[in-house]
């Protein structure tokens, strides 16, 4: 951290150095604390040089050539480390993350995206219902191209904002606005319209993520949606931003909608990346309501969420990782202090958990890496910076 090169000859050197330090050190003192972007950076960095690397010739998932090589089982999830690359790229200003993760975004959207502008599905059974790929993939894209705007040449930003505008436009076309279904695709949907809206700046995405989110949370009557479907609040507090309740996006496996908590969690995401790009209060709100309802089911000293008897995944004693950035982004950009240890908790198992995990069997580990574990390093920039304020797409990283 550079010092002040000037001084008045009246003041002494010791008390320049103490009122230097004072006004460089980041926020809220968080210098040395699991949560700052110099404690999580290396772990993403890290995770992705495991995941890039090919660990033997068996191995069917490592970076070559500018592709993200996979097994086949789940392209779309791939999708994950672009999105780390693209975040380190934007924070560290890293040439070499930044140019991997426009290369290979560009190979993936020539690769899966189709004439009427959706995304193949990943799935065998899908491939004439391509939608929950499109819902999944095009918010992705945006992301990506306006993390690394000021990186990309007028070649590249035009065909990222096609890519986009192709995605949302199916979607529109499909009729999937107004489709409920699941609570995380349909909130996709909505988000997908939002991060349009901002990339091409054409204002009629701004007023379908508007009629979109409306169906998302409140969807009957509105289209096709089953009984029971949209937002459930289970304590309504008294704030308006949520903070002191708890609520759910309704889930469903062919059976009655329901809390699942495994998918809960795939909402929660979602959300964060909408309140980071839009900052506005019902955003914030929707955070806290699903933030509110998982934490009654984390057990924060094991790093586990409870998925027992959910909508979805109904089997009993069930457990996984809590990986959400949800509660860092909650108190270190929205000053919620009572989060302080969940979210330390989030930041502390950052490297071990995605380092551990990187040979694993699940491709949605690929995916967590860009809806987690680079959503905390991106929080913790902002946090140190002075856009932790500012929307995503007007946040400077610098």
């Amino acid at each position: 951290m550079s010092r002040p090169r000037t001084a008045l000859l009246a003041v002494p050197v010791l008390l320049l150095a103490l009122i230097a330090a004072l006004l460089l050190r980041p926020e809220e003192g968080e210098e040395h604390s699991a949560c700052s972007s110099s404690a999580v950076t290396p772990g993403l960095a890290e995770a992705l040089a495991l995941r890039s690397a090919r660990s033997s010739p068996e191995d069917p998932r490592f970076f070559a050539d500018g592709v993200w090589h996979f097994d086949g089982s789940c392209p779309r999830c791939a999708l994950g480390a672009v999105v780390a690359d693209a975040v380190l790229g934007a924070t560290e200003h890293d040439s070499v993350h930044a140019g991997r993760a426009l290369e290979a975004l560009s190979r993936f959207i020539r690769a899966r995206q189709q004439a009427n502008g959706s995304f193949a599905s990943s799935f065998p059974q899908q491939v004439k219902q391509p939608d929950i790929d499109t819902a999944m993939v095009t918010g992705q894209v945006a992301l990506v191209a306006l993390l690394l705007a000021d990186r990309m040449d007028g070649r590249q930003r035009a065909e990222l904002a096609a890519s986009v505008r192709g995605g949302a436009d199916f979607l529109i076309r499909n009729g999937n606005l107004h489709w409920y279904t699941n609570g995380n695709i349909a909130l996709f949907n909505a988000v997908d319209m939002a991060f349009a809206q901002r990339l091409t700046g054409d204002a009629a995405y701004g007023a379908r993520y508007r009629e979109a989110l409306e169906f998302a949370l409140h969807p009957q009557g509105r289209g096709h949606a089953p009984a029971g479907a949209g937002l459930v609040v289970t304590r309504r507090g008294a704030r308006a931003d949520g903070s002191d309740g708890a609520g759910y996006l309704s889930e469903s496996a062919g059976g009655a909608e329901g809390f699942d908590p495994d998918y809960g969690q795939v909402q929660l995401d979602v959300a964060l990346r909408l309140w980071l790009l839009e900052r506005d209060t019902e955003s914030l709100r929707l955070v806290n309501l699903l933030y509110g309802q998982l934490a009654q089911r984390v057990d924060v000293a094991r790093d586990r969420l409870d998925t027992s008897g959910g909508s979805r995944h109904q089997e009993p004693g069930r457990w996984i990782y809590f990986d959400s950035a949800a509660p860092v982004a909650l108190w270190r950009l929205d000053g919620r202090d009572d989060l302080r240890r969940p979210a330390l908790a989030v930041c502390s198992h950052l490297v071990p958990r995605f380092a551990s995990t990187y040979q694993g069997a699940d491709p949605n580990e690929y995916f967590a890496l860009g809806s987690q574990a680079a959503m905390t390093v991106l929080v913790a920039h902002l946090a140190g910076t002075r856009a932790r304020d500012r929307p995503l797409a007007s946040a400077s990283f610098g």
